[in-house]
């Protein structure tokens, strides 16, 4: 998964996140993807009203919140949305797709990196930003 975020962290430096970048945002999706894949969902108590958080548990780490409202778990429907967004085509979704295929995207990579290893929790975020 290191190495599939390396990658495009390179390329999205370099030239955004052009075509160039996504087949490299679907190797990083996918490698997060299987890192979540053996993780449990902790349901997590939230003090914010009418809010709903949750966190992927791996064996040794636990990843960052994740909103239950706008995280889309089925495999690969978010990561569609947000590559066909990323082409131009944002004008075929609702704001509310959007919003929830480019928050997974981002929290699937982050959450993925979370648990996959220690230190920095910031870096992977910002790729997004």
């Amino acid at each position: 998964m290191k190495t599939a975020y390396e990658a495009l962290k390179k390329i999205v430096n370099r030239s955004g996140f052009g075509a160039e970048s996504h087949p490299l945002i679907k190797n990083l999706v996918e490698a997060s993807e299987q890192e979540l894949s053996r993780c449990t969902r902790l349901q997590l108590v939230s003090k914010v009203a009418n809010k709903s958080y949750f966190a992927f548990e791996g064996a040794k780490r636990r990843s960052r919140p994740v909103n239950a409202d706008l995280f889309d778990a089925r495999h690969g429907s978010a990561l569609d949305v947000f590559l066909e967004i990323l082409q131009g085509n944002r004008w075929k979704f609702a704001h509310g797709e959007i919003t929830r295929s480019i928050y997974s995207v981002a929290m699937i990579c982050c959450a993925g990196r979370d648990v996959a290893s220690d230190g920095d929790k910031k870096t992977p975020g910002t790729i997004f930003e």
